[in-house]
C-alpha cells in the first residue's frame, strides 16, 4: 500500500502508521524516503520535540524553511509570513482562526506542490495535541502525507481525529521470530544462537519482536562486550547474566524522569517482581506515601506503558529487561533496603499482634540480608516457616533456612541441626548459589563438627562441578581445614570424596559408592550400593541407566539415577549444559545440542573433562552433517585426556572415513583401540568400537572387524548392560552380514530412543534384510530429523544399492517427531505451555505453534483430547514407522 501511495501523484493522500514505541515506525519512514523518486520533494517533520506546539505548525514551518532553496519560489515567503502571523495570535481556539490557518497552510503546500510532488513524512505525531489540522491541510493540495504515531491503546482525541481523517492506516505489530532472527543477523554480522533468541525473548517479553527495542538491546550488548561469535553463531558471553534494556531506550529514560512516589513505586515493583492492589497499603507505609497518591501513580505508570497489569490484578514492569535496568540504576543496595523496610514493618505489626501473612514476611526477611537488624528469635521463626515449606516449596525453604543461619549464628543450638537440612535441600533444588553464599561469609559457619564438615565438603564439590566456578580457597581452608579437589577433574574429585570415608548426612556412603563404582566401571560394587541408595532390591534397570550415563560422561544424569528425588540438576551451569548436549544429540535435536555446546564453552572458569566431552559431541554433529571445517574447529583445543580417548576416537574415525576413506579410518581405529587397552578409557567406548567395526566390515577389512568384534564382546562380558547387549547384536550383524542380529540391535536402539544410533542401525539392517524398504524409510525420516544432508545422501545411496525408490520428501501426517512426543508426554502430565517451554528450552510462542501443528496432525481439537488419544495408543502407535522385516 505504501509503495502504491508513493507512486501516486495525482491526488493527495494521508496515511497513518500506528504502533508501539520501538516497533519500527521511524525506520519505516526512512525506508519510504529512500524508496521515493528523486524528483519528489521530501519534507521530514519530527514532532517529538513539539509538545508545546498544539498543532505542530512551528515545526512544520521550520522543516519547510530548511527546504526553501530546493523549492526556489520567492512567492512562498508571503505564505510562510501569513502562517507565522496567524501563529502570533494569542487565541488559537476560535473557529475563525482555525479556518484561516487551514486556508493559509493549504496555500503554502499548494505553492510548493506546483513545482513537484511533495511528500510529508511526519514522525511522533502523537507528541502534539491536534496534528490533524496541519496534516489535513497538507493533503488538500495533493501532497502525500505519511504520519507515524505511538499506539498506547487509548488514543488521545487529537490522534483519534487523525486516524479518522486518514485515507489508510497501517498497523505495525511485532515481527515474527524468523524476522527477528534475520534482523539480529544483519546487525551483528552473524546468525544468533538459539539460546540468545530465547534469552532475548524472556528478557523483552511483549517487546520481543519490536524491531527498535530488539535492535537497541542487541547493539547495547555488543557495545558492552556481552556478545561473542562462537563457531559461527552469536552468543551471550556470560549465558547466566540477565539482559537489561539499554539506558537510551525510551522506557528507562521515562523512568529516570520520574520523581516522588512514582519513582519509588516503579523501583519497588522492579525489586519485588510483582505486586497487587492489596500490597499498596503496606507499600504506602514503607515509602511514607499517601495511599491515594500511590494508587494514582500506579494508574499513570500503567497507562504510560511502564508497568503492566495482568488479568489477575498483578502488576509487573513492562518486561524483565526493564526491571533489571531499574534495579541496576537504583544501586546494588536498593533491593536489600526495600526488603528490610518491608520486613521491619511486618515484624513490628506481628509483635503488636496484628495478622500478617507468614510467607510474605519470611520472603522479605530472607531477602533483606544484612540490611535487616534482627535477632535470633527471628531466625528461629524462619526455621519454623522453612520446615513447613520443605515439602511443597523447597526453593523457598532453601532461602529461608540460609537466612535463618545468618540470624542464628554458629553458637545457637539450632544452627547444627539446620545446616545439614539446608545442604540436603540445596542438592534437591539445584540452588548452588547458596553454597557460594555460605563460603563467602565463613563466620556464619563458625567451626563445624566433623559430620558438618563432611556435608559441606560433599556439597561444595557438587556446587563446583555444577556451576563450574571454584569456591574461595581461603574460606574453604578456614571452614574445612583442607583444600577441595581440583574441579577440572570431576571424576577424580568424586572418587576422592568417596575414598575419604568422611561421610555426612547429605550424601550417604552408599550414594558415594554408587557414583564412584560407576566411574570406575565396577558393576559389582555399583549395583548393591545403588540398590541401597535408592532403597530397592532390584536396581537392574537403574544400573543400566547409570552405566549408559557414565559411558558418555553425563554426571548430571548419574546424580539423577543415584539420588532420585533427592537431586535436581540446575537449569544453568556446566553439568546442565552438557546434559542438554547429550540429550539433544540422542533425540536428534542437533541444533539444540550445538547451542548447548556453545553455552557449555562459555560457562565455568576452567576447561574441565565435561567441556572436552561437549566439544567432541559438537564435532561429531558437524562431521555427521558433512561440515568438516566445523568439526575441526570444535576438535581444536580439546584437552588431551586419556578418559576421553574413546570419545575422541569415535569422532576422528568418522572424520577420517569422510576425508581419507575407510581403509585409513580402519587403520587408525585399530591403533586407537590398542592404545585404549592400555589407558582403559571408557567415555564413548561403545560408540567408538561399533563405528570402527562398521567401517571395517563395509570396507572388507575382515581381520580388523573380527578383532573389534572381540573387543565388543569382552566389553559386554565385563559390563553386561542393555546398551552393551545392543552393541553386541549390531556388531555381530555388521561383521557377519546377518540381518537377524542387526534387527534385534535396532529394536534395542529404538527402545532407548537414541535417534542417531537407531538411524545407523536401520542402515545396517537395510543392507542385509530381504525387505529393506521400511528400514530405509525410517532411516530417511531420522536423517531429516537430525537435519543432516550427509546422512540423507547415505540413505539415498543405500536405497539405490538395494533398488528401493527414494522416500517421499515430506513427513507423513501421522509421524511425530521426538520433540512432539515429548510435548505430548508433558501435556499428559498436566504441564502448562510455559512449563513445557521451560522443560524443552524453547519460547512459549514456539510451544503454541507446535501445539497447533500437533492438533492438525492428530485430528485432536484440545489438549485433553490429545492426552486421551496418547493414553489409549491412537497417537503413539502411529508415531514411529514400522520397522518390518
Amino acid at each position: 500500500m505504501l509503495r502504491e501511495a508513493a507512486a501516486t501523484a495525482e491526488h493527495g493522500r494521508l496515511i497513518a502508521i500506528r504502533g508501539h514505541a520501538g516497533v519500527g515506525k521511524s525506520t519505516l519512514l526512512e525506508a519510504i524516503a529512500q524508496d521515493l523518486p528523486s524528483a519528489d520533494m521530501v519534507i521530514r517533520v519530527p514532532l517529538g520535540g513539539a509538545a508545546d506546539d498544539r498543532f505542530g505548525v512551528t515545526t512544520v514551518l521550520d522543516a519547510i524553511r530548511d527546504r526553501f532553496e530546493q523549492v526556489g519560489d520567492p512567492h512562498l515567503v508571503r505564505s510562510i509570513g501569513a502562517v507565522t502571523r496567524l501563529m502570533s495570535v494569542r487565541d488559537h481556539t476560535s473557529e475563525w482562526w482555525t479556518a484561516r490557518m487551514v486556508v493559509e497552510l493549504a496555500a503554502l503546500f499548494g505553492g510548493i506542490a506546483q513545482h513537484r510532488r511533495v511528500v510529508l513524512l511526519v514522525d511522533d505525531a502523537h507528541a502534539v495535541r491536534e496534528p490533524a489540522l496541519v496534516l489535513g491541510a497538507a493533503r488538500r493540495p495533493g501532497c502525500l502525507v505519511v504520519a507515524a504515531f505511538r499506539d498506547t491503546g487509548d488514543l488521545a482525541p487529537g490522534v483519534a481525529e487523525l486516524v479518522t481523517l486518514a485515507d489508510d492506516t497501517v498497523e505495525l505489530g511485532p515481527l515474527p521470530d524468523s524476522c527477528v532472527e534475520s534482523l539480529v543477523s544483519r546487525i551483528a554480522a552473524a546468525p544468533p544462537d538459539e539460546s540468545l533468541l530465547v534469552a532475548l525473548h524472556d528478557a523483552l517479553g511483549p517487546l520481543f519482536g519490536n524491531p527498535g527495542t530488539t535492535l537497541a538491546t542487541v547493539e547495547d550488548l555488543q557495545e558492552r562486550g556481552l556478545l561473542t561469535v562462537l563457531h559461527d553463531r552469536l552468543c551471550l558471553r556470560n549465558p547466566g547474566e540477565p539482559i537489561v534494556l539499554p539506558s537510551t531506550h525510551w522506557l528507562p529514560r521515562r523512568v529516570r524522569r520520574l520523581a516522588g512516589e512514582e519513582r519509588e513505586l516503579v523501583t519497588a515493583v522492579a525489586v519485588l517482581g510483582e505486586l497487587t492492589v492489596d500490597d499498596l497499603p503496606l507499600l504506602a507505609r514503607v515509602l511514607d506515601a499517601e495511599l491515594p497518591d500511590l494508587g494514582r501513580a500506579l494508574d499513570r505508570l500503567i497507562l504510560e506503558g511502564v508497568l503492566s497489569a495482568g488479568p489477575d490484578g498483578d502488576v509487573r514492569c513492562r518486561c524483565a529487561a526493564l526491571a533489571g535496568a531499574i534495579v541496576a540504576d537504583s544501586g546494588p543496595e536498593a533491593p536489600d533496603r526495600l526488603h528490610a523496610a518491608i520486613a521491619a514493618d511486618l515484624l513490628d505489626r506481628a509483635r503488636r499482634g496484628e495478622p500478617i501473612e507468614a510467607t510474605v514476611m519470611a520472603d522479605h526477611v530472607s531477602g533483606a540480608g544484612s540490611a535487616l537488624d534482627a535477632d535470633d528469635e527471628v531466625g528461629a521463626w524462619l526455621v519454623t516457616r522453612a520446615e513447613e515449606a520443605e515439602r511443597d516449596q523447597p526453593e523457598r525453604a532453601v532461602r529461608w533456612y540460609a537466612a535463618a543461619l545468618r540470624r542464628l549464628g554458629p553458637g545457637h543450638p539450632e544452627h547444627a541441626r539446620v545446616l545439614p537440612v539446608l545442604l540436603r535441600l540445596v542438592v534437591r533444588t539445584g540452588l548452588y548459589d547458596v553454597v557460594y553464599g555460605l563460603f563467602a561469609e565463613p563466620e556464619m559457619l563458625g567451626s563445624p563438627s566433623p559430620t558438618a564438615r563432611a556435608d559441606l565438603r560433599s556439597v561444595a564439590v557438587m556446587a563446583m562441578l555444577h556451576v563450574g566456578t571454584p569456591l574461595p580457597g581461603r574460606a574453604v581452608r578456614r571452614i574445612l581445614g583442607e583444600p577441595l579437589p581440583d574441579m577440572i577433574d570431576g571424576y577424580g574429585a568424586l572418587r576422592r570424596l568417596a575414598d575419604s570415608r568422611s561421610v555426612g548426612m547429605v550424601l550417604s556412603a552408599a550414594d558415594l559408592a554408587a557414583v564412584s563404582g560407576a566411574i570406575a566401571g565396577d558393576r559389582r560394587t555399583c549395583g548393591p550400593a545403588l540398590g541401597e541408595s535408592r532403597c530397592t532390591d532390584d536396581p537392574a534397570a537403574l544400573l543400566d541407566d547409570l552405566i549408559e550415563a557414565i559411558s558418555v560422561g553425563d554426571l548430571a544424569t548419574v546424580f539423577e539415577v543415584v539420588l532420585g528425588e533427592r537431586y535436581r540438576a540446575p537449569t544453568t551451569g556446566v553439568l546442565s549444559a552438557y546434559q542438554r548436549v547429550v540429550r539433544g544429540y540422542a533425540r536428534g535435536d542437533w541444533s539444540a545440542a550445538l547451542s548447548a555446546a556453545r553455552e557449555l564453552r562459555l560457562t565455568g572458569s576452567a576447561d574441565t573433562l565435561v567441556h572436552g566431552a561437549g566439544r567432541l559431541f559438537a564435532a561429531e554433529i558437524c562431521s555427521a552433517r558433512g561440515d568438516v571445517r566445523g568439526a575441526d574447529e570444535w576438535l581444536t583445543g580439546v584437552t588431551v585426556d586419556d578418559r576421553l580417548a574413546p570419545l575422541r576416537g569415535w569422532v576422528e574415525t568418522g572424520l577420517t572415513h569422510q576425508v581419507d576413506g575407510p581403509a585409513e579410518a580402519t587403520r587408525r581405529a585399530v591403533f586407537a583401540m590398542r592404545r585404549n587397552r592400555r589407558i582403559d578409557g571408557r567415555i564413548g567406548l561403545e560408540r567408538f568400537l561399533l563405528r570402527a567395526l562398521e567401517i571395517a566390515a563395509c570396507s572388507g577389512e575382515r581381520a580388523a572387524a573380527v578383532q573389534l568384534l572381540g573387543e565388543i564382546e569382552e566389553l559386554h562380558r565385563r559390563d553386561a548392560s542393555h546398551k552393551t547387549m545392543e552393541l553386541v547384536f549390531l556388531a555381530r550383524g555388521a561383521a557377519n552380514h546377518d540381518a537377524l542380529y542387526t534387527r534385534v540391535g535396532a529394536d534395542l536402539a529404538r527402545r532407548r530412543k537414541d535417534q542417531p544410533d537407531l538411524l545407523r542401525a536401520c542402515l545396517t539392517v537395510a543392507k542385509f534384510a530381504g525387505e529393506p524398504r521400511s528400514w530405509l524409510y525410517e532411516a530417511y525420516e531420522l536423517a531429516k530429523l537430525c537435519d543432516s544432508p550427509l546422512l540423507l545422501d547415505c540413505v539415498r545411496s543405500a536405497s539405490r544399492e538395494r533398488g528401493v525408490g527414494a522416500p517421499r520428501a515430506h513427513r507423513s501426517r501421522d509421524s511425530l517427531s521426538p520433540h512432539e512426543l515429548r510435548m505430548i508426554e508433558l501435556i499428559r502430565a498436566g504441564y502448562t505451555n510455559r512449563q513445557i517451554a521451560a522443560d524443552i528450552r524453547v519460547r512459549e510462542k514456539t510451544v503454541e505453534n507446535s501445539l497447533t501443528r500437533l492438533f492438525a496432525k492428530t485430528g485432536c481439537r484440545s489438549r485433553v483430547e490429545l492426552a486421551a488419544a496418547s493414553l489409549d495408543g491412537r497417537i503413539l502407535d502411529a508415531a514411529v514407522p514400522s520397522a518390518g522385516a
